[in-house]
């Protein structure tokens, strides 16, 4: 007796969510980040986003050519003072 296994098409996916630090900043964690994997670092108009993950995450066009460096590490991108902090980890 054979088997097979049905698969279901190809579909298309929704687009990933898009995330701003920006509005995690409050009172109880003020230096909000995410750590993964940058994917890509795309283009949208004015706004520049890294593919971290599942989600999207914007960043200033300052900081897109620096991103763009480390496409393929894993790194984190926070808020520190107020102020947009990207690094590679290790």
């Amino acid at each position: 007796m054979s088997g097979s296994v049905a698969s279901m098409p190809p579909t298309t996916a929704s687009a990933p969510p898009i995330v701003r630090l920006q509005d995690r900043i409050h009172r109880d964690h003020d230096a909000p980040c995410e750590i993964g994997v940058l994917r890509a670092i795309t283009a949208q108009g004015e706004q520049h986003l890294a593919h971290i993950r599942d989600i999207m995450i914007e960043v200033p066009a300052d900081q897109a050519a620096k991103l763009q460096q480390l496409v393929g590490r894993r790194i984190c991108l926070a808020i520190v003072d107020g102020k947009f902090r990207v690094g590679a980890t290790t």
